[in-house]
């Protein structure tokens, strides 16, 4: 038997005119509440 494990890890980059922000936390995709929390206050900050 073969297990092959996969981590896939987000990080957040935020471009305002010529400012790039980088979040340096990095995110694993399992808690997808998270993840959909972070992209939800991403957009509601963009306007």
């Amino acid at each position: 038997m073969i297990a092959i494990e996969v981590d896939l890890l987000l990080q957040y980059l935020k471009l305002e005119g010529k400012n790039l922000t980088i979040d340096h936390h990095q995110y694993y995709v399992t808690p997808v509440e998270r993840i959909l929390g972070i992209l939800k206050w991403m957009v509601d900050e963009s306007g």
